[in-house]
């Protein structure tokens, strides 16, 4: 719904890292990590004196939320989230652009819940 792009955009204007918790949770091949590892990711990213976090990963909060100044939640309609989500999706496959720790979008889950 537009998480890693405000956050992104709030980098840019302040100069502190934003560090995208899909890019952490994600090893290649659409792995994920475990909860130990990632937390400990997490851990590290915070040891900066600054820094902006996207994502929403219900676990990771009790790790980040502590720590921060400000919380930004986006609440917009679901059909929007949607409509984003599948532009995004799409981009990223016919571009092949990668995402999510350089992972790349493909088709393969959508051919194999249509068998």
């Amino acid at each position: 719904c537009g998480k890693t792009t405000l956050g992104q955009k709030l980098s840019d204007l302040t100069g502190r890292n934003c560090i995208d918790l899909d890019d952490l949770y994600w090893l290649p091949n659409w792995t994920k990590r475990s909860d130990e590892d990632f937390f400990s990711l997490i851990k590290k990213e915070m040891t900066a004196d600054h820094w902006i976090f996207t994502g929403n990963y219900s676990r990771a909060q009790l790790h980040i939320w502590p720590q921060v100044d400000m919380i930004i939640w986006l609440d917009l309609p679901i059909s929007r989230c949607l409509w984003q989500a599948l532009k995004r999706t799409l981009r990223l496959y016919i571009n092949q652009e990668p995402c999510c720790n350089e992972n790349y979008e493909t088709l393969e889950p959508l051919a194999k819940e249509a068998l």
